[in-house]
């Protein structure tokens, strides 16, 4: 009895919403024409159109028909609805929405499908691109879950395509800049050798010194110091010019970050979408296991976008620093070298000129390469790091979702995803395909996992190199300030300039600017040795990581190849 009467009242809400409709229908036509024949009076007749309306709507005008009587008050409200029999909500408000008639009624629930889930019964995501009822919701679900792998493929080959591309480093640049500064420093140790012959042999007999051979030992470091500019200038717009290059292949800091957020945006909406699909899963019983599959899977896709943008993140900030330490670099390595070449120029216009005092400016200039060499290392790395904090806070905002992510993160949740696909709740079918997108997220996380251990390989065999520069430089620049402030020493007191005794002042300049000889050599053969020491190291490494397949662009191609084969087995399981 309570069935039949609540069949009843839900039938007797569909009239009343169908006799609703057709009379505003009519009502509207009927204003239309009111107004259309008479604007002054078109809103009065409205009024009284809706007031009428009210009336025969109210509860009170509707009477509570029976079954029996539904078929002719629907053929007196519209004929076309003669052969209607309306066994369900929706065919009423589908014949009725065709006939002109809008039916303003909810839909009420059906029988249940095959996963046990309302028939009828659908949700759209967030974007209103998708809409699915939960019968539909794996394939859909299947299908998102498809295009957000290739959208994450896509976003770590960007990344390894920026990593070429950023900061660039051609084959033979630490080949030519060495060469450069070899030339320089055996250039400063001939001058060094030449000066020491010549003022060592007459060191108790300052007279015997050739004016013209020293001039030689002064005029031989100058031509290599302005080599050693020159090269420094040129390895500086060599990055320049590939910075240029870069972007104008979209891959400088604002265009790869642009892009990287606006792949991060699109993965972002289509995770979205799989989790309002996957809430509309929860309502069929049959699929309880699906949905836990599917929850699972979402947070591995999650992983992955996440490792994808540190990774972008780590390359940014590595190439802002290497690019930010080598261009600080060149310019302390240009304006020490331009020191120097003056510096040996005014020491060559005092033997000259016959101007002892230049000696003291000579040494001056002397003072100041030699501590550009001891800074520069160091403050070159100080200046990297400060540029890998401030891009580091550039790229927060697009990384800000994955701050607190790890590799370990994306493994737990890998092992749980195995667990639930094995658990037997899939056909084999559906078990199939997941179980296929297994193998590319362990490929992907092993790729993660050899990407963060080359990187800390690379970190600390760099702080190790950079304590030897910074070593060798304190070395090479302390001997050239030595240098510098023996120079000092004999150009700037009257006592060896304008004294009585011209003998004593020839004598002691002599040994003083011997002195300056030895510093120089030592320090100029110390700096070729370091220079091809440097130069050997990395030759035998690369050459060994090449025969292994292991360089920095052989890893990078040898990825990308693996992405490309991911992406086509994605693409051809549309």
């Amino acid at each position: 009895m309570y069935a039949a009467n609540s069949k009843l009242a839900t039938r007797s809400k569909l009239l009343r919403g169908l006799l609703a409709s057709t009379l505003l229908l009519q009502m509207g036509g009927a204003t239309y024409a009111a107004e259309t024949a008479d604007t002054t009076y078109g809103d009065n007749v409205a009024v009284a159109e809706t007031s009428a309306a009210t009336d025969i709507l109210s509860k009170d005008n509707l009477p509570d028909l029976p079954p029996k009587d539904e078929t002719a008050w629907l053929h007196s409200l519209n004929p076309e609805l003669t052969d209607a029999e309306p066994n369900t909500v929706d065919q009423i408000a589908s014949e009725s929405s065709e006939s002109g008639t809008v039916a303003a009624v909810m839909p009420t629930p059906m029988a249940n499908n095959a996963n046990g889930v309302p028939e009828g019964e659908r949700i759209a995501d967030v974007s209103g691109r998708i809409t699915a009822n939960a019968d539909e919701a794996p394939s859909v679900i299947e299908d998102l879950t498809r295009k957000i792998l290739i959208k994450e493929i896509e976003l770590e080959k960007f990344n390894l395509n920026y990593k070429l591309n950023s900061a660039k480093q051609g084959r033979w640049k630490g080949e030519r800049y060495a060469m450069f500064n070899e030339i320089n420093a055996g250039m400063g140790l001939t001058g060094s050798i030449i000066s020491l012959w010549n003022r060592g042999t007459h060191l108790h007999k300052s007279s015997g010194v050739k004016t013209y051979v020293q001039e030689d030992a002064n005029i031989i470091p100058m031509i290599g110091a302005i080599i050693g500019a020159g090269a420094a200038v040129l390895e500086f717009g060599i990055n320049e010019y590939h910075e240029y290059e870069a972007s104008t292949k979209g891959f400088s800091p604002a265009k790869a970050r642009d892009h990287v957020n606006s792949l991060k945006g699109e993965i972002n909406q289509m995770l979205s979408e799989r989790e309002q699909l996957i809430k509309l899963e929860e309502s069929a019983p049959l699929l309880t296991g699906r949905v836990e599959v599917d929850n699972v899977e979402g947070r591995v896709l999650t992983d992955l976008r996440d490792q994808s943008l540190l990774e972008y993140q780590r390359f940014h900030i590595g190439s802002r620093k290497l690019l930010a330490f080598q261009q600080c670099q060149y310019f302390f390595d240009f304006t020490k070298n331009v020191t120097n070449a003056i510096g040996y120029d005014f020491a060559f216009l005092a033997l000259h000129r016959h101007r002892r005092p230049w000696n003291g400016r000579a040494g001056v200039l002397f003072d100041v390469s030699g501590a550009l060499t001891i800074a520069g290392p160091i403050l070159s790395r100080v200046y990297a790091k400060g540029m890998g904090e401030y891009h580091r806070h550039y790229t927060h905002d697009t990384i800000k979702e994955a701050e607190a992510k790890e590799v370990a993160k994306l493994e737990a949740d890998k092992t749980a995803l195995d667990t639930a696909i094995h658990s037997g709740k899939y056909n084999a079918d559906v078990t199939g395909r997941i179980v296929d997108r297994f193998s590319l997220y362990g490929d992907q996380s092993k790729m993660f996992q050899d990407e963060l251990a080359k990187a800390s390989s690379e970190r600390n065999k760099s702080k190790l190199v950079a304590s030897q520069n910074v070593g060798a430089g304190i070395f090479i620049g302390g001997n050239k300030l030595a240098s510098g402030i023996l120079f000092n020493a004999c150009g700037f007191p009257q006592l060896y300039n304008k004294g009585k005794d011209s003998q004593t002042s020839t004598r002691v300049t002599n040994h003083l600017l011997f002195a300056a000889s030895v510093t120089g050599a030592v320090g100029s053969g110390f700096a070729m040795g370091d220079t091809l020491r440097i130069q050997v190291q990395g030759e035998i490494n690369r050459h060994k990581l090449a025969s292994k397949g292991e360089l920095p662009g052989q890893l990078v191609q040898k990825r990308l190849t693996q992405l490309d084969a991911m992406q086509a087995r994605l693409q051809a399981g549309h």
